[in-house]
């Protein structure tokens, strides 16, 4: 039984394919795509080319109907600080 050290075990791969082209990261590109809250049509063109440079099969998607918007309406002002006091309970300061 050989012995690997730590950093041969980082850099060693049981394959010649670019990092880009193994499995482990394609597939987890597909899942990202096809996440509602990760999907990007810029995203989806990458990996297309991606996938077609390294010659890659079976990683096909279901491109997500439903879209995740992160940023409040334009009309909706919020401010945190003050959203905040509305929640923080009055606690007596301990004396020592």
């Amino acid at each position: 039984m050989s012995t690997v050290t730590r950093t041969e075990w980082k850099t060693r791969r049981d394959t010649d394919l670019p990092l880009e082209c193994e499995d482990c990261t394609l597939e987890q590109w597909r899942r990202q795509l096809e996440a509602p809250i990760r999907y990007s049509d810029e995203g989806a063109s990458k990996f297309s080319e991606a996938t077609s440079a390294c010659s890659a099969t079976g990683y096909e998607y279901v491109k997500p109907t439903t879209y995740y918007n992160t940023t409040l309406p334009m009309d909706m002002d919020m401010d945190m600080e003050t959203s905040l006091e509305s929640f923080a309970t009055s606690v007596p300061t301990p004396t020592p």
